[in-house]
């Protein structure tokens, strides 16, 4: 499987257009798996070959087994090795040497990676993080919206198309985009369920009182536990509601899923000692 992907971006490097002997301009632009291959093909091009112009990767992420909500907290993965490494590039940032835009969304589950390619990557970037699931930030909920075209226009002038001669500055704020309104898990989006309570019924649920004032949340929330097992193996999930007021609809906020025997590492599982008890 990891040939199949080597052999796959390095058939895409070789076939970037030429005219004339002369590269013209590539940019790799997607979501779902054209994220991941625009950040990976830019992290796999030898720096004598960068014949790559730009990367637009939209709710992706730089590690593909600690960070990929499909296999979050090795709930799937049995262990992390060179076939996950392979296509994170949290394994070199510099390897990356195009301009790069990143699009990210709160109410995404790809919602931390962003912060940490803009900080980790030495390439020009740029980006782009709001209320928004997983649609483009022109069509997408709970909004509100932006003009993301427009964006895009700006980014290629800048960057692509002669950014010696146009301006990138723009507030870190902008508009009702910069308000309190923050999106709650995903919602109406990739079908998941807007109201949490059938998964409540099958959990332990801790409840507050209800809030007397407005409590706002930003960042990545931790929780921890002091538990035991009767089984070698496990998985846990814990996640933060909103409970709403006049429907008492139960809105996700935010989740973490650990497979237990990872507990220590995600290189190495480790069967879990029955009945012993364990915090952290």
């Amino acid at each position: 499987m990891k040939s199949s992907k080597q052999d796959i971006h390095r058939q895409i490097r070789s076939e970037f257009p030429y005219k004339d002997e002369q590269l013209t301009q590539v940019v790799i632009y997607g979501k779902y798996w054209g994220r991941f291959n625009g950040l990976q093909i830019g992290f796999r091009q030898p720096k004598v070959e960068q014949n790559l112009s730009g990367i637009i990767s939209a709710y992706s992420t730089d590690d593909r087994y600690n960070n990929d909500i499909h296999y979050h907290g090795g709930c799937l993965a049995a262990q992390e090795d060179t076939y996950w490494r392979y296509g994170s590039i949290s394994e070199d940032y510099s390897k990356i040497l195009c301009p790069v835009l990143l699009i990210g969304g709160f109410s995404n589950l790809y919602n931390s990676s962003i912060f940490r390619l803009i900080n980790q990557l030495e390439c020009p970037k740029r980006s782009i993080l709001g209320p928004w699931g997983h649609q483009w930030p022109d069509d997408d909920y709970p909004g509100p919206q932006i003009g993301f075209l427009q964006e895009l226009v700006q980014w290629f002038d800048y960057y692509i198309k002669n950014p010696k001669k146009v301006s990138f500055l723009s507030p870190q704020e902008t508009g009702l985009s910069s308000g309190n309104l923050l999106g709650w898990g995903i919602i109406y989006s990739l079908g998941h369920p807007i109201d949490q309570q059938e998964d409540d019924g099958r959990s332990l649920c801790f409840e507050s009182l209800p809030l007397n004032q407005d409590y706002e949340l930003f960042g990545f929330p931790n929780v921890k536990l002091n538990l035991s097992s009767n089984s070698k193996n496990g998985l846990i999930c814990v996640r933060l509601c909103m409970i709403e007021e006049n429907s008492s609809s139960s809105i996700l906020i935010s989740r973490g899923i650990l497979n237990l025997t990872l507990y220590a590492s995600h290189e190495h599982s480790q069967q879990l000692n029955v009945d012993e008890r364990t915090s952290g």
